[in-house]
């Protein structure tokens, strides 16, 4: 009998949620539309911001499990003030009674699982955050789960809803990216700001010169997750080298 072997560790930084409203016609500050927003305080605090199609936009803060600013946060106009002096783009666009909302909401960890395998005989199968969980940092785990649905359904019909094989190939089929999704939600991102800034020099770089000599040169790192179906183990085996360092400057220097 094979046995089931899992992995699951807790990223070091806690998250809330972040909503904001249609902004007024005459707002000073406008977030361009189809675009991530992402903004970086040198203690790690990371907020990501994207519309929605109504206009209005959502998205997490993430900040250091210790010694982080917003977990000292205690009234309404501290939450309005730490905002705005640190976030002032989107600071301004941010109503009272959202701030009321955020100082109330609970403070979320994050889990990151990974699994050897995913079925269990011809009965038991697990998809999404249970096979998978993964940082909310690179916003992939409701695609990932989504496409573990359309695989199942590709799978059945391969194999003509025999489940017994249809789930052996799930596990068989889906194991590399789900472990390559993980790391990718770990490590995508560095956590010191020297680090960063190259993330962001790259990701410029790697636009232009894609464009220039596609067969040459890859999307930009953030565009491949976000914006393609590329499958995610060959996206972490185009970045392997950026992947590695972020994760070797992260375990050197751990935000506490």
């Amino acid at each position: 009998m094979e046995l089931f072997e899992y992995e699951q560790k807790y990223v070091p930084n806690d998250y809330k949620s972040v909503f904001l409203p249609l902004p007024d016609t005459e707002a000073k500050n406008k977030l361009e539309f189809g675009k991530i927003h992402s903004w970086r305080l040198d203690d790690g605090t990371i907020l990501l911001l994207l519309h929605q199609q109504d206009g209005t936009m959502s998205g997490v803060i993430h900040f250091p499990r210790r010694k982080n600013q917003v977990i000292a946060l205690s009234t309404t106009e501290e939450v309005l003030q730490f905002f705005r002096e640190n976030f002032p783009e989107v600071g301004w666009l941010m109503p009272e009674k959202e701030a009321r909302a955020f100082l109330k909401r609970p403070i979320s960890s994050i889990l990151t699982i990974r699994c050897s395998r995913y079925h269990q005989g011809d009965s038991v199968l697990i998809i999404g955050d249970a096979a998978h969980s993964v940082s909310p940092s690179i916003g992939q785990g409701c695609n990932a789960a989504l496409e573990d649905v359309v695989l199942l359904d590709n799978l059945l019909d391969e194999y003509s809803d025999n489940w017994a094989e249809t789930l052996k190939q799930f596990t068989v089929r889906r194991k590399s990216d789900a472990h390559a999704l993980v790391e990718l939600g770990d490590y995508a991102f560095p956590s010191s700001t020297k680090l960063f800034l190259e993330f962001l020099l790259r990701e410029r770089l790697s636009k232009i010169m894609h464009q220039l000599l596609p067969e040459k040169f890859a999307p930009p790192l953030f565009e491949l997750i976000s914006e393609t179906t590329v499958p995610f183990a060959e996206i972490l085996k185009l970045y392997r080298g950026w992947v590695a360092k972020v994760k070797e400057s992260n375990q050197s220097n751990p935000v506490s």
